[in-house]
């Protein structure tokens, strides 16, 4: 049987390169290829599922559908946060002096982090440890103060790291150090 009048649905793709299909005739194959944009939404979701639909009239123009198999694409995820900490200050010379540093963190994989909880080895932060989420690309400075002590005087340093701990989309806990 012809089938006529024929539209083809897939959502979130378009066609490539296709010449619109108005018939099939019977034993006719016809492949169609269309492209998806991989979003953010899809990185963090760790997969892309597609399933294509076509439409159209049989020979007593009565309504026919086809509907393909789902074809499960996989996400290859990257979590990265870099994280670099600096201090403003170059030396100290008596207890109770102020170290200033800096903790940037930038997330430089593909796929959003959350509930991002920093850590700083000697200091505390001047306004906060957590960050909701970080999207890929995306930075934030946090600023940490450390008071010079007794121990830092004899020992002639100040030896320092930050830690960043997280959850990737699909629940894992991530650990990233600075430098």
């Amino acid at each position: 049987v012809r089938i006529t009048g024929i539209s083809f649905t897939d959502p979130n793709t378009v066609l490539n390169g296709s010449a619109p299909l108005t018939s099939l005739n019977p034993g006719e194959t016809v492949l169609l290829r269309t492209i998806h944009t991989v979003t953010l939404a899809d990185l963090n979701l760790g997969s892309v599922e597609k399933t294509a639909s076509i439409f159209g009239l049989d020979a007593n123009s009565q309504p026919m559908q086809a509907t393909s198999n789902t074809v499960t694409v996989k996400a290859v995820q990257n979590p990265l946060v870099v994280t670099t900490l600096e201090a403003v200050e170059s030396g100290f010379n008596r207890e109770g002096d102020l170290i200033h540093y800096s903790i940037e963190l930038r997330n430089m994989g593909n796929v959003t982090l959350t509930n991002l909880v920093v850590t700083d080895a000697t200091g505390d932060l001047v306004k906060g440890n957590t960050i909701d989420n970080l999207a890929p690309g995306a930075g934030m400075v946090l600023n940490v103060q450390h008071i010079v002590n007794q121990v830092d005087l004899v020992a002639g340093k100040v030896i320092n790291a930050a830690t960043v701990t997280g959850y990737n989309p699909v629940g894992d806990k991530l650990t990233f150090r600075s430098n």
